[in-house]
């Protein structure tokens, strides 16, 4: 089989270099978080596990939590051009 195309390598500098600023409200979550980004608009969320597989992608800005197991995440935003990534815990 080919490469699984869902996993991302977490560890990509360029998602260290943000442009923008994120904030996951609230952080721990329970039921959902609400993705804030100053000064850019929203093109895409996306939310990896620690393995790095992808486990939602979506337009919205509030991510809706209550399918994922507790544990670490990290979400992943994309505006334009700009990426910014930050973790996510879920209780």
């Amino acid at each position: 089989q080919g490469p699984n195309c869902d996993a991302i390598l977490l560890s990509n500098p360029d998602l260290t270099q943000l442009k923008v600023s994120l904030q996951l409200v609230p952080n721990p979550a329970t039921d959902f978080v609400d993705v804030q980004l100053s000064g850019a608009t929203i093109d895409l969320v996306e939310v990896f596990d620690v393995r790095g597989l992808k486990v939602i992608s979506q337009s919205a800005s509030r991510i809706f939590t209550s399918e994922l197991t507790s544990g670490i995440y990290f979400v992943r935003v994309t505006s334009g051009s700009d990426l910014a990534s930050q973790r996510l815990m879920i209780e």
